[in-house]
């Protein structure tokens, strides 16, 4: 019984990390693009508003992740990934590793939300009920 519980807390523990490094990955590959010298990107004021979203969203994921909320990490994939994440993800440049950051958005949330230790109230059942 203990190597279950050790195994579940270990892939636990490995969806919070998938999630923390990915939308740290990210915010960082979305500030790349806002801030850095690359030609390659023009920026109106809606893209830029588009980035700065996405940055914001990265940072949620993080926090969720430390927190294990499955739920807001999945909501916040579905987001991030369907309009821009996907779109990223054919580009051919450096930009498409944020569609595959995305993806280890929904890799994380499931990993967590099946893996998510369940803490049971020992007051439920006594001793000396049997």
């Amino acid at each position: 019984m203990t190597e279950n519980k050790t195994t579940i807390n270990i892939f636990f523990k490995l969806g919070q990390f998938i999630g923390i490094v990915s939308g740290a990955v990210a915010a960082i590959l979305w500030m790349m693009s806002l801030w850095a010298p690359d030609t390659s990107f023009t920026f109106n004021i809606a893209s830029t508003a588009v980035v700065l979203f996405m940055i914001i969203l990265a940072i949620v994921i993080i926090v969720a992740s430390m927190k294990a909320h499955a739920t807001v990490i999945v909501v916040a994939f579905g987001i991030s990934f369907f309009p821009i994440g996907l779109y990223v993800l054919g580009i051919p440049h450096w930009i498409q590793w944020v569609g595959l950051a995305n993806i280890g958005y929904l890799l994380a949330g499931v990993i967590i939300w099946r893996f998510k230790p369940v803490d049971f109230k020992e007051s439920f059942t006594s001793s000396d009920q049997e």
